[in-house]
């Protein structure tokens, strides 16, 4: 809730996700204790300013008394690659509909060094040529316009197409 307020507050994206949260407690309470002055709360808080001191000075790891609970996995790839891939897969299962042969993007031939190379430079320098790699090519116009409709239009996704006779 704190992480969200602050992205709101900041008019920042929200660009952390659940796997994110063990990290982002930990900052959080960091970032508390050392702009609090725990002394100031008397002898409540008393046994724990010697533990948040140390906590602190990097010589203790902060303990957290919250229950484990098992979270479902959540995918560390970013969602333009998600949503290739789901294209990719509507592609292949319904490839009797097309008319013509449909390329697959590029970037799915790539090795794994290079489609990170192509993905910073698409993510962070907003590389246009990067874009490129993430193409669907169609021959026919109507199997394109079925791509779109289904993938884009029924399922939400972000993925490009174009049209290459």
């Amino acid at each position: 809730m704190l992480m969200s307020a602050l992205y709101v507050a900041l008019d920042a994206p929200f660009d952390y996700t659940i796997s994110d949260m063990p990290y982002l407690r930990k900052w959080w309470c960091l970032l508390l204790m050392e702009n609090f002055d725990l002394r100031s709360y008397g002898k409540l808080f008393a046994h724990w300013r010697e533990d948040a001191k140390v906590v602190l000075q990097g010589q203790h790891v902060p303990i957290f008394r919250l229950k484990k609970r098992k979270l479902p996995e959540v995918s560390q790839e970013p969602a333009v690659v998600q949503d290739l891939h789901t294209a990719v897969q509507w592609v292949v299962q319904n490839k009797a509909l097309f008319h013509e042969h449909v390329t697959m993007p590029k970037y799915l031939s790539l090795n794994k060094e290079d489609q990170q190379r192509v993905l910073r430079e698409m993510l962070e320098e907003e590389d246009t040529e990067a874009r490129d790699f993430f193409i669907f090519v169609f021959q026919c116009a109507e199997d394109m316009e079925l791509f779109l409709q289904a993938c884009v239009d029924e399922q939400g996704l972000r993925v490009n197409a174009m049209f290459e006779k």
